[in-house]
């Protein structure tokens, strides 16, 4: 449910180009600003995982402003717990 919703985060944001892992549970896109980012998913335990954004290459600042958008855009599923 995440990938589906970050593939509508893409459309939303006008990214068309990103690769779906066919081994791991891993997205990699690129932003119109020219950051390349990795999204993986990691099991926690049986009914909880973390989604992981990792900065591959491109501005920090418009790194951070990505993430922003997208952890908006991903609000229903925050389930954190702290």
């Amino acid at each position: 449910m995440v990938f589906r919703d970050l593939k509508e985060y893409f459309a939303k944001t006008g990214i068309i180009e990103y690769t779906v892992s066919p081994l791991m549970w891993k997205i990699r896109f690129q932003t119109p600003t020219g950051v390349k980012i990795s999204c993986s998913l990691l099991k926690v335990d049986d009914f909880k995982f973390c989604v992981e954004f990792t900065r591959r290459a491109g501005d920090l600042f418009a790194f951070n402003e990505c993430y922003s958008d997208i952890a908006k855009h991903l609000t229903i599923h925050n389930d954190a717990v702290l």
